[in-house]
């Protein structure tokens, strides 16, 4: 039997739509409001910067710093800076939802990994919600890895 064009079209189409769908229902932390947090005014009072370590060892190069903005305390602008560099890096996130008086895993993105460079990105925290994320970079076949960067909104 064969299939007509149109319904071929609204197959692929709810198979394009069904991961994304998924993906802000599965992690709603991660669904990034229209407004990047980068271009807005931050709140030098509430910036945090974490540096690639291991074994007790710091990379000389790269960093994240975490920034609030001016406008609202639960949404920063995340800078994951590797020094004028194309490395391979990774970015891990988990979410957690306050329930009964303590924190419940709601889901997260494990480890991606990638070649690239520098760039930004836009968190914002939902009410009553926990966001814990982790970035890496690879140097000379060794990985180096931020602290546990924690952002909470109660």
């Amino acid at each position: 039997m064969r299939r007509s064009p149109r319904s071929s079209a609204l197959l692929v189409l709810a198979a394009l739509a069904v991961p994304a769908v998924a993906a802000v229902v599965a992690h709603p932390a991660a669904a990034a409001t229209s407004d990047d947090a980068c271009a807005q005014a931050l709140n030098p009072d509430r910036r945090s910067v974490y540096r690639f370590k291991r074994d007790g060892g710091t990379l000389w190069y790269g960093r994240v710093v975490v920034t609030a903005t001016r406008a609202d305390r639960d949404r920063y602008c995340i800078q994951v800076d590797f020094g004028n560099r194309t490395v391979f890096h990774g970015f891990g996130m988990s979410g957690y939802e306050r329930r009964d008086g303590r924190w419940v895993n709601d889901g997260g993105l494990g480890d991606e990994g990638s070649r690239g460079g520098s760039y930004t990105q836009s968190m914002q925290v939902p009410e009553r919600y926990r966001i814990d994320r982790s970035y890496s970079i690879r140097h000379d076949g060794r990985w180096y890895r931020t602290t546990s960067i924690s952002r909470t909104n109660l």
